[in-house]
């Protein structure tokens, strides 16, 4: 499997949730190279956690730490 993802905000090191309030900025998405699959930022509530960041992985996109895509930073798990 090979998934990517785009996040228009900057990742940081803040150890919290990037927030987007306005629904029309919400244009971080993953995508599924090897199925062709596409999953956008929610626009519910769920939707204003647009990523996690923290200094020991990437951005984790989703409303939550286990996120919907995220890689420790040793590459040991994702």
């Amino acid at each position: 499997m090979i998934v990517r993802g785009y996040n228009p905000q900057s990742w940081s090191t803040i150890g919290d949730y990037k927030r987007t309030q306005d629904i029309a900025d919400r244009t971080a998405f993953d995508f599924d190279l090897t199925q062709s699959l596409l999953f956008r930022q929610r626009t519910d509530d769920l939707g204003i956690l647009q990523t996690y960041n923290a200094v020991d992985h990437s951005p984790t996109f989703g409303g939550d730490c286990s996120g919907d895509l995220a890689v420790y930073g040793d590459l040991s798990q994702g």
